[in-house]
């Protein structure tokens, strides 16, 4: 069964030399290079559908602490490690968790408006905005979402990477997904965990081979 639809989008921060910035892609495809896997931000979410295919705000901030949890407690379901083919994962989920608690959401986020988008300046904002990164060089990635649609059945998401020191995007991949489960919290997760599954098996070898030229 196919339970997901991907579009891929590269983004590239102008702020990179161009060495430095080809030298850190590189790294995100380097098995070796340690990844810090932030979770899931939801800065610029929209929850696009009526009210009852969501509930309350409160019940969907709720929901967002939620699903950090539940990428943290199973771990091995929603496995970045292996969908990214990276040796040594370190887990960070508290920054998003605390950004995630201090977004002010009451009157925006549940929207019945098709046609939010969020553009690479969007990304790159989201990621300037966290001041509780610290001053450890590194790689992490975030998963920053667009949009979780029930009217159109799809989650939209940017995987983004991003140097932890400068707070700055090495690089971003845009994927919509289909979502499938049981329950709010499932539904929306599972189209996470098929995404996941997608970039293992075809789209991770493929960016690779684009950017980095190796299979």
């Amino acid at each position: 069964m196919n339970y997901i639809k991907i579009t891929c989008v590269l983004w590239f921060s102008l702020l990179f030399k161009c060495s430095s910035l080809a030298q850190s892609i590189e790294e995100v495809f380097n098995s070796e290079i340690p990844l810090t896997w932030l979770g899931l931000d939801f800065t610029g979410a929209k929850f696009i559908g009526d009210q009852d295919s969501f509930g309350s705000v409160e019940d969907m901030v709720e929901k967002i602490e939620a699903w950090n949890v539940l990428m943290e407690n199973e771990y091995e379901k929603y496995n970045i490690g292996e969908a990214f083919y990276k040796k040594t994962i370190y887990k960070a989920f508290e920054i998003t968790k605390a950004h995630n608690s201090t977004l002010d959401i009451s009157d925006k986020l549940i929207s019945q408006i098709n046609g939010h988008r969020l553009l690479e300046s969007d990304i790159q904002e989201i990621v300037k905005s966290y001041d509780n990164l610290g001053t450890e060089a590194g790689m992490a990635l975030m998963l920053i979402i667009e949009s979780f649609d029930k009217t159109n059945t799809k989650s939209v998401m940017h995987f983004t990477f991003l140097d932890l020191q400068s707070r700055q995007v090495i690089l971003t991949r845009k994927i919509v997904g289909t979502p499938v489960g049981f329950g709010l919290r499932n539904y929306w997760a599972g189209s996470i965990y098929y995404s996941l599954k997608a970039i293992r098996k075809r789209e991770y070898k493929t960016w690779k081979k684009r950017y980095v030229g190796k299979n």
